[in-house]
C-alpha cells in the first residue's frame, strides 16, 4: 500500500507493513474462497460509487453499480451454499463472511435487517459450543469478532 492511499483507508498507512497480519498479496486473491473473494469485490466496488458521488453520474458509476450487486448477488449464493452443506455451515468462513456483509451492510446502510445476520452467527458459535470454542484460532475471525463483542452482540 503506497503511503499516500487517500482513498479507503488512510488511517491505516502507520501500520501497513510486512508484520501486518491482514496484508496479503494481490496474487494470494486466488487463493480466497468465493464467497470472501466476491464479497471484497462488492466492497471495493461500493466504495468506487461512493468516491465517485452516486450512481448517477456519467463518469461510469453505473457500471460500478451492476458490479455491486452482481458480485453481492455471487457472494450470496455461495455463502448460501456453504450453510447448506454440513461440513462448511458451521466453519470460521461462514462466521467470518456473514461478518464481513454484516459490516459492509452497516457501513453502506444497505440493509435494516443485520441484527438476523448477527443473530445467526450467534446461532453458528451456539452450535459450536460457545465463543470460548470458536475464538482465538483465527487472527483474522479474532479481530471482526471483537468488534462484535465491543458493541455487546456477542
Amino acid at each position: 500500500m503506497p503511503k499516500d492511499n487517500t482513498m479507503i483507508s488512510p488511517d491505516l498507512v502507520p501500520v501497513e507493513n510486512p508484520e501486518n497480519p491482514y496484508r496479503f498479496s494481490s496474487s494470494d486473491v486466488r487463493f480466497l474462497p468465493p464467497t470472501v473473494l466476491h464479497n471484497l469485490f462488492s466492497i471495493v466496488f461500493s466504495h468506487e460509487l461512493i468516491r465517485r458521488n452516486g450512481v448517477h453520474s456519467d463518469n461510469g458509476s453505473q457500471s460500478s453499480s451492476v458490479a455491486v450487486y452482481s458480485h453481492r448477488g455471487l457472494a450470496l449464493r455461495s455463502l448460501n451454499e456453504d450453510l447448506s452443506s454440513p461440513e462448511t455451515q458451521t466453519s470460521d468462513m461462514v462466521i467470518a463472511c456473514i461478518l464481513m456483509f454484516t459490516l459492509a451492510e452497516l457501513q453502506l446502510s444497505v440493509c435494516h435487517d443485520w441484527d438476523k445476520h448477527i443473530a445467526g452467527v450467534k446461532k453458528i458459535i451456539e452450535l459450536r459450543g460457545g465463543i470460548k470454542n470458536v475464538a482465538g484460532r483465527d487472527v483474522h475471525l479474532d479481530s471482526m469478532l471483537a468488534y462484535f463483542m465491543m458493541y455487546g452482540h456477542f
